[in-house]
């Protein structure tokens, strides 16, 4: 629901106010409150602003994670291709990565990480920079990234660490073009830098200095959303038949949309056969030593700050803990989540895997490679992804119908429904749910809360521009009553 309410912001504050989307006084209210570190996935937004003319916000909602699942296999497929040169291969490959039981564990709410598709494509068009220096590819990369960051700040974060490490691996090369045509690359590279800082710096530079200032409240606990070492193996509850593993997922900590994260045994199989046959693999046609190295890193990032087995603490420090010990980075407390990169990266390897493999064809290979198949289809097949129906109560209408310029306190519904009922009722709101908020929005939420408990109603009216308050039909207020049902009565202060 929060994400419904994303698409509606988006385009209320583009369409209506005609204004940036990263700042709303619609939640939050008057003060309101910067969106740069909520999950506010601004790319849907904006895909969803014309969607929004021929359908609802649920519609859009539902054809947007369709993009993402579909776009995701596209361009996995076309990187994958440009590496293995294996057709089918490739076809695997983007749907190994798409069908992931990360990507469908987040279908479960997760917009912002089921909009994955710019991550490979980014890396496809940075590949493609370093190799061919052209401008083309620098403004692609820099369009692309810009696009991540539209998405994600964690999948942001991925995407520059990956953007480094392929900076250093080809820079060391001996026969790249790099070395041989440096000024091209330093020209090129400094419009690369140029592009990123008009887009992305614009967001990214405003995030840190808000981080520094004040810090932001909301971030996830590292450990308890950590990758444990069997769940790398064990299908999670996401899976089909995730009946036969429950014994093993129920006690992870954290929930099962984070700890669903398992690569297929079919894809750790042929990942093994590569490695197994790395040095029949020249370097100039496939970095695929490059796709290893990134595979293992974003691996051990993955366990967290503390390695867990079996859903237990080892009491093993990993290489993680230093994120918790650095200023900004520490609010990336989802450790878990650089199992994206190990799915992608599994997935681009396998389509290297998929080429050796039938580099001669014979039915043995064939019956292999049919076999693959099924058992991968098995081992991706999710289960399916609950729908969310959410009946809107009749004072949300009610609400609709009075005067917009008070706010409207609700302590009946949750903080979810809250979101999604001012889609309706387009009722400015002195409370609201976000994923990160600066400290000073978090001060200004506890003083109204205090000035409820204390019934300083006509203060709480003067301060937060307070008109209505809707609560429970049974709790009785100084105040006047002026919509009552069984359920709900709605105050008001004016």
């Amino acid at each position: 629901l929060q994400n419904i309410w994303n698409i509606w912001w988006v385009n209320l504050s583009v369409t209506k106010l005609h204004a940036l989307p990263w700042f709303t006084n619609y939640i939050f209210y008057p003060s309101g409150v910067s969106l740069l570190g909520h999950t506010l996935n601004p790319f849907n937004g904006f895909m969803a602003i014309p969607l929004l003319k021929f359908f609802t916000l649920v519609q859009a909602y539902n054809l947007l994670v369709l993009f993402g699942f579909i776009a995701t296999g596209i361009f996995t497929f076309y990187y994958a291709l440009y590496i293995s040169k294996s057709y089918i291969g490739s076809l695997l490959s983007g749907a190994i990565f798409t069908f992931s039981s990360f990507h469908f564990s987040h279908a479960e709410g997760h917009m912002q990480l089921v909009s994955v598709e710019w991550l490979p494509l980014f890396i496809y068009s940075w590949h493609l920079f370093l190799n061919k220096l052209s401008l083309k590819y620098a403004f692609f990369s820099g369009i692309t990234l810009f696009a991540v960051l539209l998405c994600d700040l964690y999948y942001f974060f991925y995407a520059v660490v990956i953007g480094f490490i392929y900076l250093v691996w080809f820079l060391r090369s001996k026969n790249h073009p790099i070395r041989k045509k440096i000024t091209l690359f330093l020209r090129n590279f400094g419009f690369f830098i140029l592009i990123v800082l008009c887009t992305s710096g614009l967001i990214i530079v405003p995030f840190i200095m808000i981080a520094s200032r004040e810090g932001f409240q909301g971030a996830h606990e590292s450990i308890t959303f950590s990758l444990d070492l069997f769940s790398l193996f064990i299908p999670g509850g996401h899976w089909r038949f995730a009946s036969i593993t429950e014994a093993f997922w129920k006690k992870l900590p954290g929930n099962i949309q984070e700890s669903s994260v398992s690569l297929p045994i079919s894809v750790l199989f042929i990942v093994g056969y590569v490695w197994y046959k790395i040095r029949k693999i020249p370097e100039k046609k496939s970095p695929i030593k490059l796709f290893f190295f990134i595979f293992v890193l974003f691996l051990i990032l993955a366990f967290g700050p503390m390695l867990q087995v079996n859903g237990h603490d080892t009491g093993l420090l990993a290489p993680y803990l230093i994120f918790d010990l650095l200023p900004v980075l520490n609010l990336s407390g989802v450790p878990v989540r650089m199992m994206v990169v190990v799915h992608l990266f599994a997935a681009l390897i396998f389509a290297q895997g998929f080429a050796l493999l039938m580099t001669r064809v014979t039915p043995k290979r064939i019956a292999f490679a049919i076999f693959l198949s099924l058992l991968l289809f098995i081992e991706l097949f999710p289960r399916q992804i609950p729908l969310s129906r959410v009946e809107v109560p009749k004072y949300v209408y009610f609400l609709k119908n009075l005067p917009e310029k008070y706010s409207v306190i609700d302590t009946y519904s949750s903080p979810f429904s809250q979101l999604y009922f001012q889609t309706i009722h387009n009722k400015r709101m002195p409370y609201g749910y976000i994923a990160r908020y600066p400290t000073s929005t978090g001060l200004n939420f506890m003083e109204l809360n205090n000035l409820l408990k204390e019934e300083k109603y006509s203060l709480a009216s003067k301060l937060f521009s307070v008109g209505y308050i809707v609560t429970k039909s049974s709790v009785k207020l100084p105040i006047r009553a002026i919509y009552r049902d069984k359920q709900v009565t709605i105050f008001t202060l004016r």
